[in-house]
């Protein structure tokens, strides 16, 4: 007989395993594709100029004064740790 290419089929021992080798460029890849970001948004907010040619934001989602977001009542921290002050 002749003997072909690999190892002998039929024996009782088991051939040497080898452990796989995988770049470790590779695995960080593969982690990085499990935890995908989705896109954040593109938003154009608008700005007016003053005389002064200062621009200021016309249309953000948040006022500052009014501690709203989005037309809604906020709290801000500090209104909390005031009220945790006054009890």
């Amino acid at each position: 007989l002749s003997q072909g290419y690999g190892p002998v089929i039929g024996t009782d021992k088991d051939p040497p395993l080898k452990p796989m080798i995988i770049a470790e460029s590779k695995t960080r890849l593969a982690v990085r594709k499990l935890h995908v970001r989705p896109p954040t948004g593109l938003r154009r907010i608008q700005s007016c100029e003053d005389a002064d040619g200062v621009t200021m934001p016309s249309n953000l989602p948040y006022s500052p004064t009014n501690a709203t977001w989005k037309g809604k009542p906020a709290v801000t921290l500090k209104q909390i740790q005031d009220e945790a002050k006054k009890k």
